[in-house]
């Protein structure tokens, strides 16, 4: 029980590149024992810099690897389907990137195989593994900005590029699972649910195409129980991602890339109060030493992955319950297809009414 859990991952794209290889070379608990990528160039890089023992070419390749306990889904979403009801019917845990697949029918299969299977699954929503997304859901189910009016972000970042600055291809496609709308904003849309306590009823869209894709997005919407969620997002070089979460007894921002990223203003503190702000200088000075130990290791929102393979070796090893199910998967991607439905209709959409897939969501079928 004390040997490293080996662990394949499928897919070699920039989101393994930058964030789970690197995570997992971190962790005395795993070792990667195989890559695959379609692309035999990308697969054999990825596994000379990071030290990875096998490369394949082909997904049954590495899921018939005798090594690989865990499989990470890292490809694009039309393959996420099957790819993982493949490693769960061979014992084989699986953690699936989201989104969680590009139709609804897939994402039930994949509800029932990880139902039936005597292996492990989850979705990979590194934000609820987050340091500071951890302690500000603490903070608002204890009551701290009283019941949640609304609950509004901002995404920005270069999330359809690779280290070298190049788009992987179907980051592009919307019909592949690509777009603002499907493959970036539903961490915020999970966050929606975490944060609140509440599920998504109706959303509304709109979004900027560019030659290279779905570039911008804005989406909002209503939770049961009344409240307004919005988060806006962009491919851009400008990098952010925060969430603020407002109630009548003041608002809670939250800030995954900064390491002081957490903070509460009362209702009762004016913007710009001198007070206020000099309390932040030092709430920000005290919290440096944490942040420089965090800096060192990558900062907090590279963090997360590691902390959300640690969170899952835990229920593998321990039998913890999972941070983010197949079903919150599920939800995410109800919302999802709603949203580009939304922004391709020019209509609010329920999410209860969902398409059934993305060419519903963008032809308007049935």
């Amino acid at each position: 029980m004390n040997e490293p859990i080996g662990v394949g991952l499928v897919g070699c794209g920039h989101v393994a590149e930058l964030r789970h290889l690197p995570a997992l070379s971190r962790l005395a608990g795993a070792r990667v024992a195989a890559v695959v990528d379609v692309d035999p160039g990308r697969a054999r890089e990825l596994s000379e810099r990071f030290a990875v023992p096998r490369h394949y070419y082909q997904p049954h390749e590495l899921l018939e690897d005798r090594e690989v306990e865990v499989v990470g889904v890292l490809a694009p979403p039309t393959d996420h389907a099957e790819i993982a009801i493949g490693a769960l019917r061979r014992g084989k845990h699986v953690l699936i990137e989201k989104p969680l697949a590009t139709s609804l029918e897939d994402g039930e299969r994949l509800v029932a195989a990880a139902a039936e299977a005597s292996a492990r699954a989850v979705v990979g929503f590194n934000l609820r593994a987050h340091t500071l997304v951890q302690r500000a859901r603490e903070l608002l189910l204890g009551g701290l900005v009283g019941p949640i009016e609304a609950i509004h972000g901002a995404l920005s970042g270069s999330h359809g590029k690779g280290s070298g600055g190049e788009w992987q291809s179907w980051k592009a496609d919307r019909r592949r699972g690509g777009g603002a709308l499907f493959e970036v904003a539903p961490h915020h849309y999970d966050l929606w649910r975490h944060l609140t306590g509440a599920e998504v009823e109706e959303v509304s869209a709109l979004s900027r195409q560019a030659p290279e894709g779905e570039v911008a997005a804005h989406v909002a919407a209503r939770l049961n129980g009344g409240t307004l969620a919005s988060t806006a997002c962009i491919h851009s070089p400008t990098t952010i991602n925060q969430v603020t979460v407002q109630g009548p007894g003041g608002r809670l921002e939250i800030s995954v890339l900064e390491y002081d990223g957490l903070r509460f203003t009362p209702s009762t503190t004016f913007p710009g109060d001198l007070r206020a702000r000099a309390r932040r200088v030092r709430e920000a000075l005290a919290q440096l030493p944490r942040g420089l130990r965090s800096l060192r290791r990558g900062g907090e929102y590279s963090l997360s992955y590691q902390h959300e393979w640690e969170r899952f070796l835990a229920c593998i090893r321990d039998g913890e319950p999972e941070l983010s199910s197949v079903q919150d998967g599920q939800n995410a991607l109800r919302v999802a297809l709603s949203a580009v439905s939304s922004s391709s209709h020019g209509r609010a959409v329920k999410v209860s009414e969902a398409p059934a897939d993305l060419n519903a969501a963008l032809d308007g079928s049935k």
